[in-house]
């Protein structure tokens, strides 16, 4: 008997990837996951396909590491000591003490995240004809449990470590933030008004900012399973925050002298790849045992 779609009509995206052997969460950890057969290289699809719509325009790609120095977490507004935040890697060398340890500088986990950008451009002085710059990275990205509300989302929603494709804009003043947050808004609407799916664009209140934030808004895709709006792509303006903290500049020359001005920084998460793989499943059917995913023109010859 095909349980897939359930009673009620929905078609939960946990429950197509165990009865065709797409998925298989780990005995490690509630949200650990492997991605099997179709779904991996629904993937590695969905990477080709927003890692070459980013090239065509103009954004520069890096690759970055995934474990940074406490002073670029704590640069961009995050408190290194608190596990909650962020992971630390422990080495095993030096005090004794767990609690010394801990409150110490050291190396963390985060993957890909702004954390990502900023240290790349740490102390960095820019061409101010250069400006502004764009990067993109794709890479995985780590959040502890309780950092985050997904750990009461079932599935791949609740995931703690996905795939994630993010945008860093560099710009010169705040007009130029401002001309490349609503670019990259645009970005994002275009991209995902192309998918023909259920979604909306919310502005986050100041109560939910990150500290280093201005200003936020997350673009949700309905997810049929939790009956619910999932986040799958955000926009966020940060302004000189992190530049200030961690001297990110650009200098202009009047005469023989030279001024230093510090960057404003806009970043956006454009993909969360893995949320992305789960709403695509929900919004596939099933006939005669036989499923197919959700006919989207923007995505033809990368869905199988």
């Amino acid at each position: 008997m095909n349980q897939t779609a359930k009673p009620d009509g929905k078609i939960r995206h946990w429950d197509v990837g165990r009865e065709r052997d797409w998925i298989k969460f780990s005995n490690v950890g509630s949200r650990a996951f492997y991605l099997k057969g179709e779904l991996a290289l629904l993937e590695q699809s969905l990477i080709s396909f927003v890692s070459k719509m980013l090239e065509e325009r103009g954004f520069f790609q890096l690759t970055c590491p995934e474990f940074l120095r406490s002073l670029v977490v704590e640069g961009c507004g995050g408190d290194f000591t608190d596990p909650d935040q962020i992971y630390r890697l422990q080495s095993g060398a030096g005090d004794s003490s767990s609690e010394m340890r801990h409150t110490k500088p050291g190396y963390h986990l985060r993957g890909l995240s702004p954390l990502s950008f900023a240290a790349y451009l740490t102390k960095m002085n820019i061409d101010v004809t250069t400006l502004p710059q764009n990067y993109f990275a794709v890479g995985r990205s780590y959040v502890p449990v309780k950092s985050s509300q997904v750990e009461r989302l079932p599935g791949l929603y609740g995931a703690l470590q996905s795939v994630k494709a993010q945008l860093c804009g560099v710009c010169r003043d705040d007009e130029e933030s401002w001309q490349t947050f609503q670019s990259f808004c645009s970005l994002l609407l275009e991209l995902y008004g192309g998918l023909k799916l259920p979604l909306r664009v919310v502005r986050l209140p100041a109560s939910a900012l990150h500290t280093s934030e201005q200003l936020r808004h997350n673009l949700q895709i309905w997810a049929p399973a939790v009956s619910d709006y999932i986040t799958v792509a955000s926009v966020s303006l940060i302004g000189d925050y992190i530049s200030r903290r961690l001297m990110i500049q650009y200098s202009t020359d009047t005469g023989t002298i030279k001024h230093g001005h510090f960057v404003q920084m806009v970043h956006a998460e454009v993909m969360d790849v893995t949320k992305l793989i789960a709403v695509l499943v929900e919004y596939g059917s099933i006939t005669d045992q036989f499923f197919q995913m959700p006919d989207i023109a923007t995505l033809r010859g990368y869905l199988f």
